[in-house]
């Protein structure tokens, strides 16, 4: 159940690992249905990040800029690889190798905002605000 922005974004990442987890295992023939779909979600969900998640742990978390910056800069290179795989296709050489190293840098980026970011937000943001976030979120994803 998605109670604010945590729990949704929490779900988004669930999401993305079982994707990952699919792209590895899929036969060639579903493999780039299945990565754009990764690549749509991830693209989604670090447009939200972006636009709602960051800012509010710079501007309403005590600590939490450098987590948000170190964030962000992640989020970036995670974008860029995720592009150039998405040029390149799933049938190219170096896909799968570039994608076990997309597979590591998601799975840790995710730890780090769920570590470092999520905790910071129930802390020091008021719940009404965690759940009108989900609704921006929501716009973000659905506006991009």
């Amino acid at each position: 159940m998605i109670n604010d922005i945590v729990d949704f974004s929490s779900i988004q990442h669930d999401r993305i690992r079982r994707l990952c987890d699919d792209v590895n295992a899929a036969a060639r023939s579903d493999k780039q249905r299945l990565f754009d779909e990764l690549a749509d979600l991830v693209n989604s969900h670090e447009a939200s990040d972006r636009k709602i998640v960051h800012p509010s742990v710079v501007d309403h978390t005590t600590g939490g800029g450098a987590d948000a910056v170190a964030c962000m800069v992640e989020a970036g290179g995670i974008l860029r690889e995720v592009s150039e795989l998405q040029r390149l296709g799933t049938g190219d050489i170096t896909f799968d190798a570039r994608f076990a190293n997309l597979h590591q840098a998601l799975l840790d980026h995710m730890a780090h905002e769920e570590s470092a970011e999520f905790p910071r937000l129930r802390r020091y943001v008021p719940v009404q605000r965690l759940h009108a976030m989900v609704s921006e979120a929501h716009d973000v994803q659905t506006m991009r």
